[in-house]
């Protein structure tokens, strides 16, 4: 979250997190939603797209220049610089989460990538492809070899096995997000448990059996994402039930995934 952090300092760590990966570190930053995390720091929400904007520009110029002098609407500073420096040439890569289309808008003007959440279903992830790819071309920008996702994988040798496992913990985990006021997404009350759980994640997350998880993952690769997330635990989830969930998808999901897309560019899983 951006805005409600000083963008000097997360240069610094961001370049030393370069060094210690070898050169593989992308920044992923987001603007958030919870009113109560920016009064916490004492930041008005409505500052959150001009705070984005001037710290990635910040954080950009201190990976790329040695001293950088800076005069913005909310930081003001002379002569910085940071050390160590990035190992990726001209920087790591900044990649933008976005979910609404403005803020999709932005991500493609000021980004180098952008970070999908889970909630789009497929055909809204067609859309907000769209929406992405058209203001880079709008921008004069190359298309984005970053088009990241964080996405719900949950796999099981059966669809009663990945209920019973998965479905309790994943929907307490959006029951949270629902009471926090994340927007997109809606549970009907007079549903069933199953049913709650199936509306939410039919067509949206990848969890079930092994035949169903590769095909989510593999529409993923077809979308346009370029590097996927797997969220394959929730709170409250036991810990057996995770590593058999893991052991799946090392063994059955992940192979077929390589091989089905190794002839249509590189995936990063």
């Amino acid at each position: 979250m951006l805005p409600l952090h000083n963008p000097i300092e997360l240069a610094e760590i961001g370049a030393f997190m370069d060094v210690v990966t070898g050169g593989k570190f992308l920044l992923g930053v987001g603007l958030g939603y919870r009113p109560e995390e920016y009064e916490m720091y004492g930041v008005a929400m409505s500052e959150r797209p001009s705070r984005l904007a001037e710290g990635v520009e910040i954080i950009r110029r201190l990976w790329t220049e040695d001293r950088v002098t800076h005069r913005g609407r909310h930081w003001q500073f002379s002569d910085a610089t940071i050390r160590p420096r990035p190992l990726q040439s001209p920087r790591p890569p900044i990649i933008i989460g976005a979910q609404v289309e403005a803020a999709i808008k932005r991500a493609a003007m000021i980004g180098d990538g952008w970070l999908v959440v889970p909630i789009p279903t497929l055909d809204q992830l067609a859309k907000q492809m769209s929406i992405y790819r058209t203001a880079r071309s709008a921008a004069k920008l190359p298309p984005s070899p970053h088009v990241c996702r964080l996405l719900e994988v949950g796999c099981a040798p059966d669809d009663d096995t990945a209920l019973r496992r998965i479905a309790p913990f994943l929907m307490e985990k959006y029951k949270a997000y629902f009471s926090w006021g994340l927007e997109g997404l809606s549970l009907d009350p007079n549903a069933t448990p199953e049913q709650q759980f199936r509306g939410l994640a039919t067509d949206r997350f990848a969890v079930g059996t092994p035949a169903k998880v590769i095909d989510m993952l593999l529409a993923q690769h077809r979308a346009g994402i370029t590097h996927l997330s797997m969220r394959v635990s929730w709170p409250g989830m036991g810990h057996d039930d995770i590593l058999a969930g893991i052991e799946l998808l090392g063994r059955e999901v992940l192979p077929q995934v390589r091989r089905r897309t190794s002839d249509t560019g590189p995936q990063n899983l």
